[in-house]
C-alpha cells in the first residue's frame, strides 16, 4: 500500500511542477501581452517577429527624416516667398524710377529703398533650418552669402531615402533661386539699380525693371519645386505611417499579441490547474501511510 501512495505521491508532484511551470509561463506572456517574447516560446515566430521589428524600426525612422526635410522645406518655401516679394518692390521702385519727370533727389531716395531691400534679401537667403543654412546646398555649415551677396555655397542635393531606391530631394537650391546658375544674379540685378537710380541712369533703370522680372521668375520656378517636393515627402510619410501600422497588426498576430483574452484564459487555466495540483498534493501527503514514512 505504502509504494502505491508513494507512486501516487511522485506522480502528483511531477504534475505539481508541471502546473508550476505552466503558470510560470502563462504568467509571463500575460505581464508581456504576447504568446511569443523569447526565442524558446516559438524559434520561428520570434525569428520573424525580430525581423519585422527592425523593418518597423527603419520605416519609423525614415517617416520621421521624411516629415522633418517636409518641415525644412517648408521654411524655404516661405523664404522664397518673401524674397518675391522684395524683388517685386524693387522692381516696383525701378518702374518709379524711369519716369523722366522725377527729381534727382527722388532717384536717390528710391535707391536708398533699394539698398535696404539688398539687405533684406541677404537676411532671408541667409535663413537657417533645424539643420543649418536653407540655400546653401549641401554646405549647411557656413552662410551661403557673404556681406557683398557672393555665393559660398553650392547647388548639391540632398536625397531623403523614403524606401528602397527612391529618395526625393530635401533641399531647395538657393543657386538657382538667387544666382547667376538660375539666370540672374539677384544681388547683382538690385545693386545695378540701386547704382542706376544714384546715377540717374535711366537706360540701366529700365534695363533693371526686365532683369527682376528674370530673378522674380527665378525665384518662383525654385518655390514651385519646393511645394513639389514637400509633396512627395508628406505622402512618402503618411504611405510609410499606413505601412507601419499594417506591419505592426501583423507582428501583433505573429506574436499572439492581438487576442489578450486568450492569454487572460490561459492565465486563469493554468492557475486553477496549480491550485488543484496543490491540493491533491496536499491530500496525498496527509494520507497516514505517507505521513508515517516521513
Amino acid at each position: 500500500m505504502r509504494v502505491t501512495d508513494n507512486t501516487r505521491l511522485l506522480t502528483a508532484l511531477r504534475t505539481n511542477a508541471a502546473s508550476t511551470q505552466r503558470l510560470t509561463e502563462a504568467s509571463r506572456r500575460s505581464a508581456a501581452g504576447a504568446r511569443v517574447s523569447t526565442p524558446s516560446d516559438d524559434p520561428v515566430a520570434y525569428a520573424t517577429l525580430v525581423r519585422r521589428g527592425s523593418t518597423l524600426a527603419n520605416m519609423s525612422s525614415r517617416t520621421r527624416v521624411a516629415r522633418s526635410s517636409a518641415d525644412e522645406l517648408t521654411i524655404a518655401e516661405r523664404a522664397l516667398d518673401s524674397a518675391s516679394d522684395l524683388v517685386q518692390q524693387a522692381q516696383s521702385l525701378a518702374v518709379q524710377g524711369a519716369n523722366e519727370t522725377l527729381s534727382q533727389t527722388d532717384r536717390d531716395a528710391l535707391a536708398l529703398r533699394v539698398r535696404g531691400i539688398v539687405d533684406q534679401l541677404r537676411e532671408i537667403t541667409n535663413t537657417r533650418g533645424s539643420t543649418g543654412y536653407i540655400f546653401g546646398g549641401t554646405r549647411t555649415d557656413v552662410e551661403p552669402f557673404d556681406a557683398s551677396g557672393n555665393f559660398q555655397g553650392n547647388d548639391g542635393v540632398l536625397r531623403v531615402p523614403v524606401s528602397d531606391g527612391v529618395a526625393p530631394r530635401g533641399n531647395v537650391s538657393g543657386a538657382r533661386a538667387f544666382t547667376a546658375a538660375g539666370g540672374k544674379d539677384a544681388f547683382a540685378e538690385l545693386n545695378a539699380l540701386a547704382n542706376a537710380l544714384s546715377s540717374g541712369s535711366m537706360s540701366g533703370i529700365n534695363t533693371a525693371i526686365d532683369s527682376l522680372q528674370a530673378v522674380n521668375t527665378q525665384i518662383v520656378q525654385v518655390q514651385v519645386d519646393a511645394g513639389l517636393s514637400i509633396e512627395r515627402l508628406r505622402s512618402a510619410a503618411d504611405l510609410m505611417d499606413g505601412a507601419s501600422t499594417t506591419l505592426a497588426q501583423s507582428r501583433a498576430r505573429d506574436a499572439g499579441a492581438d487576442d489578450p483574452s486568450s492569454l487572460i484564459t490561459e492565465l486563469a487555466a493554468a492557475t486553477t490547474a496549480y491550485t488543484q495540483s496543490l491540493e491533491v498534493t496536499r491530500r496525498l501527503l496527509s494520507l497516514p501511510s505517507l505521513a508515517s514514512s516521513t
